[in-house]
């Protein structure tokens, strides 16, 4: 009786101890692949960013152009409306 009650302990003990390997895994894998996720989108995020900034930059010299040309084209509807008053 004894050694019965001994073995069923022992079983539940390792089935426990299985259960907790088991779950630990599960947890540890899923938590690896948030971390592969992060890594991943931050990657992508970052040649997103590189991507935005060569755009930008190809545009900022057409827009100081356009502010230029409008620039003077105020002063010279200025001049035209100091003409006419």
């Amino acid at each position: 009786m004894r050694l019965g009650i001994n073995k069923y302990i022992e079983e539940d003990f390792q089935e426990k101890v299985n259960s907790f390997f088991d779950n630990l895994d599960t947890y540890l894998s899923s938590y690896r692949d948030s971390l592969r996720q992060a890594q991943s989108d931050q990657q992508l995020l970052k040649e997103e960013k590189d991507q935005l900034v060569n755009e930008l930059n190809t545009i900022v010299p057409e827009a100081t152009e356009s502010i230029k040309k409008c620039s003077s084209y105020l002063d010279l509807t200025e001049h035209l409306l100091a003409q006419h008053k």
